[in-house]
């Protein structure tokens, strides 16, 4: 999803992103009542995909259902992750609990968990882990939150606020290359939903048929140089695309023809939503790991490393619950559809339900077992993050990423 990926800075302020250059907040906001739109931080109005009638934007909460009256978008990458360090520093980070092993409790323990975006597709098997007992099984008690602002996921677990969150691979080596000590206990989905998209008829069925075209994105530089990779693995120049920031609504701008193609949007999410809205047929979409990205997890689960010392025990039953709700996802996808609504009624049932087919492949095991993560693809990726000017200097991917608390069959790290 366009700038979804990316960490903000503050609410409305500039920041800094990998290219020097300041970019205001940008990404999907909560509609207002009957899908209207909202007046975001920095004064421009969003909307927002998938949510059928929002409800009054507010402060994040604990919903133990994963109800929110907030929705937020996703995050821009960049210098903004300085702000975790920030906290950090003041905060010192703040452990779950002590104990090293686990030990049956009276009652469920509460774990708390930020999404990386309002509920969506990506997070069923989390809804499922509640809906069909997994969490409890494992003694605990899943209070789901979504960000009030665009930092709060990433900045919340460094602070010890909250226990986990969903983020991304990339993500989470950028937060490692600025001494932030966060780490991925496991893949949620297992390859880039990354892509870029066309309306179908256009013509536009690979790289080489962006040349003399416009290609919409987010306007930093790191979409760029993914863009730039997909066209170079088909022979063509950069150079010989054109590129225009549409940050502000990717979706409108390709139906409106403002565009011919965008990237940046979720072939799970954005292409289906245009299906819906052109007349039924699926957009032509070419999947960035299919021209020459590297591979990378999408989606990660992620820790503080004061957490993992102090609680390894507590890591790993939250850990076993969330992989046992995404094998549910992935062998009964119209159950995990069913406990997702349930929890989370403004969503678009047709849009979700759709997007959960379509991500069964990738929640397939692709390793000894489901939330298994690759050292050696997670290395490839950093490298390339390194060769396009994302990280200044190599990060440890061992210290970034650990298999250790996957059920038994997961490995080492």
């Amino acid at each position: 999803m366009m700038a979804r990926r990316w960490l903000r800075g503050a609410a409305g302020g500039a920041l800094e992103a990998p290219d020097g250059r300041q970019r205001r907040m940008a990404g999907r906001w909560p509609r207002g009542a009957a899908g209207g739109a909202l007046v975001v931080p920095d004064g421009r109005q969003r909307r927002m995909v998938g949510v059928r009638d929002g409800r009054a934007a507010g402060a994040a909460e604990d919903v133990p259902d994963g109800r929110h009256p907030r929705m937020a978008g996703r995050w821009l990458r960049g210098a903004a992750v300085l702000v975790l360090g920030a906290v950090l520093a003041a905060c010192g980070g703040a452990a779950t609990g002590t104990s090293g092993t686990a030990t049956p409790a009276a009652s469920p323990r509460k774990v708390t968990l930020m999404l990386d975006w309002y509920p969506n597709g990506d997070h069923a098997g989390i809804y499922a882990a509640a809906a069909q007992g997994f969490d409890a099984a494992q003694g605990l008690h899943v209070a789901i939150q979504v960000p009030a602002d665009p930092t709060s996921a990433m900045k919340a677990v460094a602070a010890g606020k909250v226990d986990f969150a969903v983020s991304y691979e990339p993500e989470v080596l950028l937060a490692r290359a600025q001494g932030i000590p966060l780490v991925a206990v496991m893949a949620m989905v297992q390859e880039p939903l990354n892509s870029i998209i066309a309306l179908p008829g256009s013509g536009i069925t690979r790289p080489r048929d962006l040349v003399g075209k416009t290609v919409g994105t987010d306007g930093l530089q790191s979409t760029q140089d993914t863009l730039d990779t997909v066209l170079k693995a088909d022979g063509v120049s950069p150079s010989q695309v054109t590129t225009v920031d549409v940050s502000e609504d990717n979706v409108a701008a390709l139906l409106s023809h403002k565009v011919d193609a965008i990237i940046g949007a979720y072939w799970n999410w954005e292409a289906v939503e245009i299906q819906q809205k052109d007349g039924g047929k699926y957009p032509e979409v070419l999947r960035v790991n299919q021209w020459g990205v590297p591979t990378y997890d999408e989606l990660v689960m992620v820790t503080s490393e004061q957490l993992i010392k102090s609680d390894p025990a507590l890591v790993r039953s939250f850990v076993a619950a969330q992989v046992a709700g995404e094998q549910y996802a992935q062998k009964n996808p119209a159950g995990a559809v069913k406990d997702l609504l349930a929890a989370n009624k403004d969503l678009d049932p047709a849009l979700v339900s759709k997007s959960v087919r379509l991500l069964q492949p990738a929640w397939d095991a692709q390793g000894p077992t489901i939330g298994y993560m690759d050292p050696a693809q997670w290395t490839k990726y950093e490298q390339w993050m390194v060769a396009q000017g994302q990280l200044k200097a190599p990060v440890s991917v061992a210290q970034a990423m650990t298999n250790q608390f996957l059920p038994k069959g997961g490995g080492g790290s």
